[in-house]
């Protein structure tokens, strides 16, 4: 393949995997939908500085997953460690990360994406996924990707 052609793939994504992922950080939002997450476990000064409410809230919405969402996305594979359903760990520092990087993230993207006709893939303690694990879905959809690369090299070639 010569400079050129490769110049003129896209640059856009195959597919996205998360394990914990965040998908906002907006901590009201966590607040009302993270189970036992009562206040910021930072300052949220620490992330987005000295800003008025409405500043921060606008930024919190230009870095969010959930707020940035859009049909052309890439299909989205995520790996939480915890069912929804999970009871919070008695052990504190446990049930601190248990809390940051709760399943309640994912289940609420992929609603979101489940609406716009975009494949997202939700793994957890109980249920199955169609995949196994990360690495079967990069395989699957970076194959697929391969493939259809090497058809569009192919015709170009005719």
């Amino acid at each position: 393949m010569t400079f050129g052609a490769i110049a003129r793939e896209s640059s856009r994504l195959t597919c996205v995997a998360t394990s914990g992922g965040q998908t906002t950080m907006d901590f009201d939002w966590w607040m009302r939908n993270v189970p036992g997450y009562t206040k910021p476990h930072r300052d949220p000064r620490s992330y987005f500085g000295a800003v008025s409410v409405e500043e921060r809230q606008r930024t919190v919405n230009e870095i969010s997953a959930l707020t940035l969402i859009s049909e052309d996305d890439p299909p989205i594979f995520m790996r939480y460690r915890m069912p929804p359903e999970a009871p919070i760990p008695d052990d504190a520092r446990l049930a601190g990360g248990w809390k940051i990087h709760h399943v309640v993230f994912g289940v609420w993207l992929k609603e979101r994406m489940d609406e716009l006709g975009i494949e997202a893939e939700l793994n957890h303690p109980g249920v199955t996924s169609k995949y196994g694990s990360t690495a079967q879905f990069f395989i699957e959809k970076l194959s697929v990707a391969a493939a259809k690369v090497k058809q569009k090299a192919k015709r170009q070639r005719l």
